[in-house]
């Protein structure tokens, strides 16, 4: 099971917070504005400079192509919601990689 926790959104771009009661969270950014052709120009102008981006985010990234025609990028973080013993950690865990996700892909979409 999964909590969607959307922080921001902005024409069909959703960066998101994924809680999961098991396994592990993520941060992501959701493509899906409706139009398949205009996703797919910006995932793929983002995979172009993902060696930057992942540098600037000091972590790796998953660029995946879903099979319903949208598109995300995520992080995974070794954490899950019910895993209270560490609830402090997981909370600065998350935000910092928050933080770090958006500052690392902002440059790139604001010149689409």
């Amino acid at each position: 099971s999964k909590n969607y926790f959307c922080i921001k959104e902005s024409n069909g771009i959703k960066i998101l917070f994924v809680i999961r009661k098991q396994d592990s969270s993520s941060v992501e950014i959701f493509i899906d504005n409706g139009n398949y052709e205009e996703d797919q120009k910006l995932f793929e102008k983002l995979f172009l400079v993902r060696k930057e981006i992942g540098k600037n985010f000091e972590n790796e990234l998953a660029w995946e192509r879903l099979n319903d025609s949208k598109f995300r990028i995520k992080h995974d973080i070794p954490y899950y919601f019910l895993d209270i013993s560490d609830w402090e950690i997981i909370k600065e865990e998350m935000i910092s990689a928050f933080s770090k996700f958006t500052d690392s892909v902002s440059p790139f979409l604001k010149e689409r």
